[in-house]
């Protein structure tokens, strides 16, 4: 019995200078139309999430690490302004000592473009090392610097490997 492999990528990242986007189907117009959606910003990758114009786990994973990459590529400014925000809450200059890098799922596809590993925990403080391990960032606190190191190291070949992984992985949701 062969086995059916539809060409269609459902969502990918298109590299281009100085950055890249994120190319999804449409899910919201199938089955009348077929269209491909190019989210550029942040904002809309939350949008295509929230309206299902991207849907199934494993694409909202793989969604979540390109917006990731997104807001990587978008100025500085925005993560000046969370860690302004978070200091405004606490009243006091915290922000350097609370680790930002998204929740254990983006992380976990994030991991998957440099290793076949499987996290193990929902603590930043512990999974950082994975950071360390195979990326080389030590100390891993989602500063500006470092996730823009950290991006940079997602190339096609890395990203042909993170699908082969998350194809691996477990379908239960338990860390």
């Amino acid at each position: 019995m062969s086995e059916f492999h539809s060409k269609i990528k459902t969502i990918e990242w298109c590299e281009i200078p100085n950055g890249g986007y994120s190319r999804m189907v449409d899910q919201t117009k199938i089955p009348h139309s077929f269209e491909y959606v190019e989210i550029k910003t942040l904002e809309e990758m939350y949008n295509a999430i929230k309206t299902m114009i991207v849907r199934g786990a494993p694409a909202i994973g793989i969604a979540g690490a390109h917006g990731c990459a997104l807001y990587a590529l978008e100025s500085s400014e925005k993560y000046k302004e969370i860690k302004q925000k978070i200091n405004d809450f606490h009243g006091e200059d915290v922000s350097d000592d609370i680790v930002i890098f998204g929740n254990p799922c983006t992380m976990q596809i994030i991991l998957l473009h440099f290793a076949e590993i499987k996290l193990t925990s929902q603590s930043k403080v512990i999974n950082s090392k994975y950071i360390k391990e195979y990326v080389g960032i030590d100390n891993y606190k989602a500063t500006d610097e470092q996730r823009k190191e950290l991006f940079s190291k997602i190339k096609r070949s890395n990203y042909e490997k993170m699908k082969e992984n998350v194809a691996k992985l477990s379908t239960d949701d338990n860390i």
